[in-house]
């Protein structure tokens, strides 16, 4: 809400709260939620290329870290879902699995969705070089197991990652 009153909520995601919320079927909660999902921009390295990978995630231990626990092992407080997006071909992959992510994160999961903004909308350079980031990402975030939630692309993304690193999915 304050993001809303500030007018510092992106413009997409303030064009699916005020467009598609009431279809979604959210509540003031759900809303919140949303406006709550942090985005997390990291810097990745491959070879001589680097790139953005933005993290956007929903956690529920996302800014309650006990004495005993890194900040970077927040993931691991309750099972993580990975969603991946239908890349490569859509824009803004991961607005297609908001209703799936709200809903898992009320059932108790903790949910993550990894970008690639210079890959928006190149299938070949997502199929090439997507399974090694989102291996590699959550390596970085350190969780250590996953379930995914994946569409379109995004299916295929998964099961490369899944034949490269079979440990890192639950």
């Amino acid at each position: 809400r304050d993001a809303i009153a500030r007018g510092t909520l992106p413009e997409l995601e303030q064009a699916l709260l005020k467009q598609y919320a009431e279809k979604l079927g959210w509540s003031t909660k759900d809303k919140a939620l949303f406006c709550d999902m942090s985005l997390d921009i990291l810097e990745a390295q491959q070879e001589f290329m680097k790139m953005e990978v933005h993290v956007r995630s929903l956690c529920h231990a996302a800014n309650v870290v006990a004495d005993h626990m890194q900040q970077n092992e927040r993931f691991n407080t309750r099972p993580t879902i990975l969603l991946i997006g239908d890349v490569g071909v859509a824009k803004d992959p991961w607005t297609g699995l908001i209703q799936p992510a709200v809903f898992l994160f009320h059932h108790g999961f903790n949910v993550v969705c990894i970008e690639l903004p210079e890959f928006r909308t190149s299938t070949p350079r997502w199929l090439k070089n997507g399974p090694t980031v989102v291996s590699e990402t959550l390596r970085f975030l350190n969780i250590r197991s996953v379930h995914t939630l994946a569409c379109g692309n995004g299916g295929a993304i998964f099961l490369e990652a899944l034949a490269q690193n079979r440990g890192a999915f639950g």
